[in-house]
């Protein structure tokens, strides 16, 4: 009879872990449909900052040639000023291939001004989102294409 109990004491504890589990993958689906219903999508497309006052410009790149040296740079403002100290990352893929991200880490050049070097291997187009964190949850993205030779 002690078995049992304890059998049923494991089984209990098993249904309630898996119940949490479902209810926060419904949560965060829920959430993220939310999110895209609200006008933000994900994929090759520019969309609109969730964050009101904010803006990036990516520093157009041209003659980029696979192997050599390119200079990526962003330029991110909020609420009309530089914003200084976020986290600002590349996510870099090749055009069919998010599979194999590369993620470069910037430097703050100067104020609002996030800079990092990187080197296309391959003649392709890439595509590179900037991925800027900041304080009071910020969290926003934008994907750019570049073209290699």
């Amino acid at each position: 009879m002690k078995k049992f109990s304890y059998l049923l004491m494991i089984l209990g504890a098993f249904t309630f872990v898996l119940a949490a589990c479902g209810k926060e993958d419904n949560e965060e689906e829920h959430a993220h449909a939310e999110h895209e219903e609200s006008g933000h999508k994900h994929g090759d497309h520019e969309h609109g900052f969730h964050t009101e006052d904010f803006d990036m410009e990516f520093t157009e790149l041209d003659d980029v040639k696979a192997g050599e040296e390119s200079k990526l740079e962003v330029k991110i403002t909020f609420d009309e000023s530089d914003l200084e100290d976020a986290r600002v990352r590349y996510e870099i893929w090749k055009e069919d291939d998010k599979d194999n991200t590369d993620w470069v880490n910037t430097d703050e050049e100067n104020a609002g001004n996030y800079i990092a070097d990187y080197v296309f291997e391959e003649a392709a187009t890439y595509t590179v989102q900037v991925h800027v964190e900041g304080e009071d949850e910020l969290h926003e993205h934008k994907e750019y294409k570049v073209e290699v030779k």
